[in-house]
């Protein structure tokens, strides 16, 4: 009698140690950091723009505050605008675009996450077996399986790397090859400080941190090695502050505060000068001293478009003009 209970009481245990690992591993937080890390110009949303983090969506979704929270503290992110959400049930509400300020410590938080989430696994299966292998204690055991339902058929039936390698055509000892003769990219650094001609990406409003109104521009380099990369700069619009934002707004052709509201014309070339410094973590990162608009570029010609003198496009049917 007191072995079945003791191995009941094993079985209960690893029911919450499972449940507790799962809880610390927050599959958000994992997926999070994933998307992030993925993300072509380092940022994402997620739904946390409100002070009700209790509160659900009709689908089901909830809000996320509380994952997003420990990363900015651990600065690893950055808010940088609050944008509405393409989602139908959110009915174009707020949600929250952060980006990542420090790819190091994404990577080894991630790491860790999911970590503990194979420990969690391992756990829960081996102790469910040595369970499971007492006719005793079978619903015992039964209990702590069902604490983790489907979880490691999910996740974890991972097929060969041959098979996904061969399904987009780069496989054997092509990417044996490749894998040999590739060096690992560097970490992220900031940009060098110093001029670069950039296109003014993307200019969206945005409440900082604590609550302060703005409006944060991307500007992406489209000349040198470093093309590609981005840099932001926040104006804020605050009454002290509106007259620099004003300024820089104007460069850009936004003279009215409706046009805040509206995407930022396409192809708008500046010089920007970037500088460095250091965040309350003391990572260093970029800053936008100043920047000068000085051109438009035309947008990228299609190579499949129709030709300019297509019948199709200048004439109807039967040779009338358009009207």
């Amino acid at each position: 009698m007191n072995v079945r209970k003791r191995l009941r009481d094993q079985a209960e245990a690893g029911k919450q140690a499972g449940m507790t690992l799962a809880a610390n591993a927050k599959p958000d937080k994992v997926a999070m950091l994933r998307a992030l890390l993925v993300s072509s110009d380092g940022t994402a949303t997620i739904d946390d723009a409100t002070a009700d983090l209790a509160a659900e969506f009709t689908d089901g979704g909830k809000w996320r505050g509380t994952v997003c929270r420990s990363l900015a503290v651990a600065g690893i992110i950055d808010r940088v605008a609050v944008v509405k959400s393409d989602r139908p049930s959110r009915h174009r509400g707020y949600v929250t675009r952060w980006r990542i300020c420090d790819r190091r410590k994404a990577a080894l938080l991630l790491s860790r996450l999911v970590a503990a989430m194979d420990s969690r696994l391992s756990t829960a299966a081996t102790l469910a077996t040595a369970i499971s292998e007492t006719p005793t204690v079978a619903a015992a055991g039964a209990s702590v399986q069902n604490s983790l339902p489907g979880f490691q058929e999910r996740n974890f039936s991972m097929g060969l790397l041959t098979d996904i390698l061969a399904a987009g055509g780069f496989g054997g000892d092509a990417f044996s090859n490749t894998w040999n003769s590739t060096q690992a990219a560097d970490e992220f650094a900031p940009l060098p400080a110093g001029e670069y001609v950039c296109h003014a990406d993307k200019g969206e409003l945005r409440n900082a941190r604590k609550g302060t109104p703005g409006y944060c521009l991307t500007f992406k380099v489209i000349e040198g090695d470093l093309t590609g990369r981005l840099v932001w700069l926040d104006l804020f619009l605050t009454p002290a502050a509106l007259p620099m934002a004003k300024r820089d707004l104007l460069k850009l052709g936004i003279d009215s505060p409706e046009k805040m509201e509206q995407p930022l014309p396409a192809g708008i070339r500046c010089k920007v000068k970037v500088g460095l410094r250091r965040n309350d973590s003391g990572n260093e990162t970029n800053r936008v001293v100043r920047f000068d608009a000085v051109g438009i570029d035309a947008p990228t010609v299609d190579p499949f478009a129709p030709a300019d003198d297509s019948p199709t496009t200048d004439k109807l049917e039967g040779g009338g003009d358009e009207s």
